[in-house]
């Protein structure tokens, strides 16, 4: 199982051999409680479950599902999950010798960040639609999110959670059916990539007063016809929304109700709905 999925997530992570290989940082942790901690059980298909076709191709059912567990549990080190305000994990993973050291590790979840609306911690082993701040798509009430089934995650809200770190690169891909994506109020830092233009579903994004830098990807941004809220204010980034603004007016089907940048500073916005000081 774990040569499989190190196998899988090699061809999906951008760079296997300084992360994965190297046995490090946030892509390293998740993997090892995917393999070792995670009680979903979740396993790549086989060639001999589904032929070649499933077992090679990272857009099947069962790969898209291993990938967007993954990826959410490398956002949760990425952004380091066990300082969040509400819903920390503080799973340690490394194995205790010592069976009362162990157990004050597992009681210790108890007492930090307690979960709001009857959601579960991060990392979790129930259905990664009922953690915190995750909504999917909607199911009956018999599916229950069953363990073993793919919905796909459409909205992250961990707005005010004390996140801290960089999107990981290869979060556009795994997450690609986002609507809603909201991280206000946080310390999220470095670039805003120009990978976004891969979530053609998103209707709301929410980043305002973090530390992001760099140049706004705006011609990423244009590609998303969706899009009804884009609030990036309150971070160091800049930019020119001259060609968003004219994509905006020249299609009738985009409406952009919101649209919050630095503009009164850093960046060029003849069409945003407020520049907030």
């Amino acid at each position: 199982r774990s040569l499989s999925l190190l196998t899988l997530l090699g061809e999906f992570v951008s760079d296997p051999e300084g992360t994965l290989i190297a046995q490090t940082g946030p892509y390293y942790d998740a993997f090892l409680w995917l393999v070792y901690f995670d009680d979903g059980i979740l396993c790549p298909p086989s060639s001999q479950d589904g032929g070649e076709e499933d077992f090679d191709d990272l857009r099947s059912e069962q790969n898209r599902r291993i990938l967007q567990r993954y990826m959410l549990a490398v956002l949760y080190y990425s952004m380091q999950g066990d300082e969040w305000t509400q819903c920390s994990s503080h799973l340690t993973l490394e194995h205790e010798d010592d069976e009362e050291e162990e157990e004050e590790n597992n009681n210790s979840e108890a007492i930090i960040g307690p979960c709001n609306d009857g959601r579960v911690r991060f990392l979790d082993p129930s259905h990664e639609c009922t953690w915190f701040g995750l909504a999917c798509e909607e199911v009956t009430e018999e599916e229950e999110f069953d363990v073993d089934a793919y919905h796909p995650v459409m909205e992250i809200l961990l707005r005010d959670n004390n996140l801290r770190g960089e999107i990981p690169t290869e979060f556009y891909e795994a997450l690609d059916t986002l609507v809603i994506w909201d991280m206000e109020g946080n310390d999220v830092a470095g670039t805003l990539s120009e990978r976004v233009d891969r979530l053609q579903d998103l209707e709301e994004l929410t980043l305002n007063d973090n530390e992001l830098v760099g140049e706004i990807p705006f011609g990423a941004l244009s590609k998303l016809q969706y899009l009804t809220t884009l609030s990036l204010d309150g971070n160091n980034m800049s930019g020119d929304a001259t060609d968003l603004c004219d994509t905006v007016s020249a299609n009738d089907d985009i409406v952009l109700d919101t649209f919050e940048t630095d503009c009164l500073s850093t960046v060029i916005c003849p069409c945003c709905t407020d520049c907030p000081m």
